[in-house]
């Protein structure tokens, strides 16, 4: 065998030995929506989790030390934002203790800088659809692509529920 044969075989064996021991990323134990849910805090002393049910519910926990104010930490949800359109958000939300949670919720914005598009809910133990004709966003947003769908509530601990519905384009 030449050199070139040989160094042919070498990369055949690598390959092989490569898909049999790494995998490519399809994780089948991920549903769509655990690839779309996250997490940001301001200061790790706040832990926030998500974890996606079967029936498609974000069970939202936060745990650790309450922030100062309720942006300071967020689960999000990401989907396909343009900038110029404008979208409508509908979901449930509701929480598992019988007091009052404000949220606020971000349909846009990134930075400290802005532009934020952002609306305040309040969630009750009862579970309750939310539907929010957002604004455009505009065309000094930085980011195209992937956008946040904030639910921020860093000012409190404990668990709350959202259950994304649809984002859909809103038509002029």
């Amino acid at each position: 065998m030449n050199k070139k044969n040989i160094f042919l075989a070498m990369t055949v064996c690598i390959l092989i030995f490569c898909l049999m021991f790494v995998s490519c990323g399809d994780d089948p134990s991920y549903t769509e929506d655990q690839l779309r849910w996250g997490t940001w805090v301001q200061d790790p002393s706040l832990v926030i989790t998500n974890q996606i049910r079967d029936d498609g519910v974000c069970v939202i926990t936060l745990s650790g030390s309450a922030l100062s104010q309720n942006w300071m930490g967020s689960s999000y949800y990401l989907y396909w934002g343009q900038r110029g359109k404008a979208y409508t958000y509908t979901f449930e939300a509701w929480t598992n203790s019988p007091l009052t949670r404000w949220v606020n919720v971000q349909y846009f914005g990134g930075g400290t800088a802005g532009p934020f598009g952002e609306v305040i809910i309040q969630v009750t133990s009862e579970r309750k659809t939310f539907v929010i004709n957002g604004d455009r966003i505009p065309w000094s947003f930085t980011r195209e692509g992937d956008t946040q769908l904030g639910f921020r509530s860093a000012d409190k601990l404990g668990t709350f529920f959202v259950k994304i519905i649809s984002i859909e384009e809103t038509q002029d």
